[in-house]
């Protein structure tokens, strides 16, 4: 299994400083920059081969660029919830649920809902996933979530699982479980800082 470094993503986008905010007196230019150490927030994350699982001591997996931008990628969420709250967050800073989710070039929504025997699916079309920077689905604890992609590659998530976030850098699909209880999308997106 390969992996990749990246730096660690966080649920909460970092906080950006206030205008008012006093400036620092370092100089502006640092000349030498020092090698990460082992305290880096650098990690390695594993790599999806043909199948996969989210688990609370292993909650983060990243697709390579082919399995990020071939055709979709399935969430299924079984059986199919009371409530789903499905978050978007485009590049450019735009963002919302689902009902209000953009639609690509080819007239498509960006993000869809549909079902599946018992389940809700949600499924994500990959061909224009830069436009993306997050996408967030979060379920009751009951439902068992997977992920389904284009060549047979499955990831299921553990049971308990709340939220999957979908974190798109550099061209590469990044997905990470949460089980933190989120009664409703208002909870979810406050959590998310959307």
């Amino acid at each position: 299994m390969s992996g990749a470094t990246v730096p660690f993503l966080r649920r909460r986008p970092p906080h950006k400083p206030t205008p008012s905010a006093e400036v620092s007196s370092a100089p502006a230019l640092a000349l030498h920059q020092p090698e990460p150490g082992p305290e880096s927030t650098l990690r390695t994350l594993p790599r999806v081969r043909g199948a996969g699982r989210l688990e609370p001591h292993a909650p983060m997996v990243v697709l390579d660029r082919r399995q990020s931008s071939i055709g979709s990628l399935r969430v299924l969420v079984d059986p199919a919830p009371d409530w789903a709250g499905v978050l978007w967050e485009l590049a450019d800073g735009r963002s919302g649920p689902l009902d209000d989710v953009p639609l690509d070039d080819g007239r498509r929504p960006y993000v869809s809902r549909g079902s599946a025997g018992t389940a809700t699916s949600y499924d994500v079309g990959l061909r224009h996933l830069r436009a993306f920077r997050r996408i967030i689905i979060g379920v009751p604890s009951t439902s068992v979530i997977s992920i389904e992609l284009v060549g047979g590659t499955r990831i299921v998530c553990a049971p308990g699982t709340t939220a999957l976030a979908l974190y798109q850098h550099d061209g590469e699909l990044y997905l990470r479980a949460d089980s933190e209880p989120y009664p409703s999308q208002g909870h979810l997106r406050a959590e998310y800082g959307m």
